[in-house]
């Protein structure tokens, strides 16, 4: 495996709320995917090899693991972002993709939230210590 995974303990609770906003958000192109074929199949491996846990999980919450951990190193995000562009996807999507990634994980580990995805994503009460926008009734 080319990159190595640094956290595979990802707390629950922020996993499934980074699940859920990954797949409300983004919608990935199936070539990104292609791509990254192997390199899934050799992730989802190693997590099962690793934790019995993750047995229960889904093929999207794999998904959304792989994707939180790609953007939480910075050298596998280079990495995967030199192989996608050199199979030839476009650079701006993948930044698109990547920046979209790293906002939630930003949102999720500082527990910031806007009103609307307070709402959109039905984010727990006690996962939100500080909103970014007033909601007021009209």
């Amino acid at each position: 495996m080319f990159y190595i995974l640094n956290t595979l303990i990802i707390y629950i609770n922020i996993f499934k709320i980074m699940y859920i906003c990954i797949y409300m958000e983004l919608a990935i192109d199936n070539q990104f995917w292609e791509i990254l074929d192997k390199d899934f199949r050799k992730f989802k491996s190693y997590i099962l090899d690793t934790d019995d846990d993750f047995f229960s999980y889904n093929q999207n919450q794999f998904e959304a693991l792989f994707l939180y951990s790609i953007v939480n190193d910075g050298r596998t995000m280079k990495k995967i972002k030199t192989k996608l562009v050199y199979k030839g996807m476009d650079d701006k999507y993948i930044n698109e993709v990547f920046y979209n990634i790293m906002k939630y994980k930003h949102k999720i580990e500082t527990k910031c939230w806007s009103w609307n995805e307070i709402d959109e994503y039905d984010i727990p009460l006690e996962e939100i210590e500080k909103t970014t926008t007033k909601f007021c009734f009209i």
